[in-house]
């Protein structure tokens, strides 16, 4: 019995052993150990959604087990790939077009100061400023050296705006009576309320906002694009812009070489046959003006192409 119970002990503590090895071997050698990095890299980040200011923690929302990054993490990470020597440059891929234009002009300072460590930045989007009244993923785009868009992409980066919803008309209709005051006339956060329309003060307020968050996206554009300022604002005054793909293609000539009419040999401007050089198709001109049967390159190609072929060869004969 004590025989029995030593060995089956040893058997165990055998087993344990090699489960202990075999783990240690998986997580050294597996999918999860540290693996050396190249010593050239180039950071992928992925921005078509810009990170916000913190992090949330809301379960429901999904991004407490996610992993976002929150925008502090994003500029950190891009700081310490300025800084690291085996990346040679960022891929961004681009399409917030609503994001906060605070986030993005530290996003932008963040990539500007890995170009200026030397290093590349470029960006792929689907399309820019989509929507029309937001410019903040083409703001964004700007820093980089080069801008990628889908073939089927556009540029609508049309301006900046913004509305504001009035409710007290249906709020009248309804019997419902709001109270409230504000400081002066600038403070138009009551105005939905209070107001069937927007006032000349807020109206002054909001237009003032908007020309200066405008006149730095032009100056940090023309800046960064090497553009002057009036061509950026003319460029955004007249968007949106669509670009299509051309592919040209040479149907027919009408025009072309003079050759004689039973060697295939090219004249010269005095008319005379220019020794060993023959043409045919496309090459030849005189036979056609204004319009041409349909089939006739093909009849042209093949029935010069005979008598050229012929020509050259009895000169290459005579030669011998």
């Amino acid at each position: 019995m004590r025989r029995f119970i030593v060995g089956l002990l040893a058997t165990v503590g055998a087993l344990t052993l090699l489960a202990v090895g075999g783990i240690a071997a998986f997580v050294f050698n597996g999918p999860l150990a540290s693996r050396s990095l190249p010593p050239s890299m180039v950071l992928s980040i992925d921005l078509r959604s810009v990170p916000s200011e913190t992090t949330s923690t809301d379960v429901l929302s999904g991004d407490l087990w996610r992993g976002s990054r929150d925008l502090t993490e994003t500029l950190q990470l891009l700081w310490r790939a300025a800084d690291d020597p085996r990346i040679v440059g960022i891929y961004v891929e681009i399409g917030d077009e609503s994001a906060g234009l605070a986030r993005v002009q530290e996003l932008r300072q963040a990539i500007l100061r890995v170009r200026g460590k030397g290093k590349f930045a470029i960006g792929f989007a689907e399309s820019l400023g989509g929507g029309g009244d937001h410019f903040a993923d083409y703001y964004l785009a700007t820093a980089l050296d080069q801008i990628w868009l889908q073939p089927s992409g556009g540029f609508a980066v049309a301006g900046l705006a913004v509305d504001t919803p009035f409710l007290k008309a249906g709020m009248d209709r309804l019997g419902v009576h709001m109270e409230g005051g504000k400081r002066y006339e600038y403070k138009s956060a009551p105005d939905t309320f209070t107001e069937t329309g927007m006032t000349r003060p807020a109206r002054e307020n909001l237009q003032q906002l908007l020309d200066g968050l405008f006149g730095q996206f032009v100056e940090d554009v023309a800046r960064d694009r090497k553009l002057p300022a009036a061509k950026v604002r003319q460029l955004i005054d007249q968007a949106p812009f669509e670009a299509y793909a051309v592919t040209c293609g040479l149907t027919f000539t009408f025009g072309g070489l003079k050759t004689t009419a039973t060697g295939g040999e090219v004249e010269s401007t005095d008319g005379v046959p220019i020794p060993g050089l023959f043409a045919a198709g496309e090459l030849v001109g005189g036979l056609f003006y204004h319009n041409y049967p349909g089939g006739t390159g093909l009849v042209s190609g093949a029935v010069l192409g005979k008598l050229a072929g012929d020509g050259a060869g009895r000169y290459v004969k005579g030669k011998n």
